[in-house]
């Protein structure tokens, strides 16, 4: 009696194969395109300066944008000096810009550099 090239258990090992080979497959493009850096994703001053404030400062702070920006700069232009004094480099100092958004709108940012609480009001 011939073999059959396509009985049951070589469909499922096909298949089987497949399925594994496809999900490596995203699972490596997720890995490679995730990738933010060691301190994480654009979030990363905002959500570091709001604790912060909440273990450091005072939670009636936390929505201040004038010491947001502080704690940001100081930050921000901590690295870009380290870069500077250790690869001796010319990075120079950022401009720091702030930026919110409402909830009913989370990708519709507005600027709120240097304006008070009040006058980010969408």
């Amino acid at each position: 009696m011939k073999p059959r090239l396509l009985d049951l258990r070589n469909i499922l090992l096909l298949v089987g194969v497949f399925f594994l080979a496809t999900w490596y497959a995203i699972l490596l493009t997720y890995l490679l395109t995730s990738y933010r850096g060691p301190k994480g994703g654009v979030d990363y001053l905002a959500h570091y300066s709001a604790g912060y404030i909440l273990r450091y400062v005072s939670p009636e702070r936390l929505y201040d944008l004038d010491l947001q920006r502080h704690i940001q700069e100081s930050v921000a232009s901590s690295e870009r000096l380290e870069l500077d004094t250790y690869f001796n480099t010319n990075l120079g100092l950022l401009e720091n810009r702030l930026y919110f958004s409402s909830y009913s709108l989370p990708y519709q940012f507005i600027e709120g550099t240097g304006k008070t609480e009040s006058a980010c009001q969408p």
